[in-house]
């Protein structure tokens, strides 16, 4: 996994991933950068960045929104506030460091309205509360900790910490995650309304994003939800 490069994933949307150990697992970390339709940029999910990865992402357009999906992918917020000191931050609703929080009823949860992205609470996991989003343009799904794809060549202790948790090599929910889900209902209700999204491509913060046969994978992993 190349550092502080940025990949175009699709139409209007690139990715910048860096190598990560957590335990001794390399898990990795992705950003996802979004240009909306008045070329404003959504940063999703911040990574720790360089001269050489803000100066790619300058070159885009302006960065206007910075979100935090969940309250696991805080850790290097305050160094974009202050590299964008103009921007704006969202995040889930217990965030200390939000200025505004991702909260609403409608289908369509982002505080700021564009027509070519969505936004999705994953109720029933106080602990975590994701939040996914779907870039129409790509038809790309945008998940964080939601779910994993980690595989390959990797140490005997990663191998038997992943299998542990049911999540090497393959798409799927860990079972970390699985033990956040408190209300299964509310849980599943979200799963439903994400899957009914049109998207054929799925990106994640820790692993492989998927490019192929993306909803099938998707209910797959998640058919115990459906």
């Amino acid at each position: 996994m190349h550092s502080h490069a940025l990949r175009q994933f699709g139409p209007n949307i690139w990715i910048v991933e860096q190598p990560s150990n957590f335990l001794g697992v390399p898990f990795g970390l992705r950003m996802t950068i979004v240009r909306l339709s008045n070329q404003q940029l959504l940063i999703h999910s911040m990574i720790p960045s360089n001269e050489q990865t803000n100066t790619a992402i300058d070159a885009l357009g302006e960065v206007r929104y910075l979100i935090s999906p969940n309250l696991e992918h805080t850790r290097f917020i305050q160094a974009w506030q202050q590299r964008y000191p103009d921007s704006e931050l969202y995040g889930p609703t217990d965030q200390c460091l939000t200025k505004h929080a991702l909260a609403g009823h409608s289908r369509n949860l982002l505080p700021f309205q564009h027509t070519n992205i969505q936004c999705i609470a994953v109720n029933g996991m106080p602990r975590l509360q994701e939040f996914v989003f779907f870039h129409e343009e790509s038809q790309t799904l945008i998940l964080t900790d939601l779910a994993f794809n980690l595989g390959g060549s990797m140490s005997l202790w990663s191998k038997s910490f992943l299998r542990l948790n049911g999540a090497y090599n393959r798409f799927t929910p860990t079972r970390i995650l699985k033990s956040l889900i408190k209300d299964r209902t509310a849980f599943n209700d979200s799963i439903q309304a994400i899957s009914k999204w049109n998207f054929k491509q799925i990106i994640i913060a820790h692993g492989t994003p998927v490019t192929r046969d993306a909803r099938h994978t998707f209910e797959k992993a998640f058919a115990w939800a459906l």
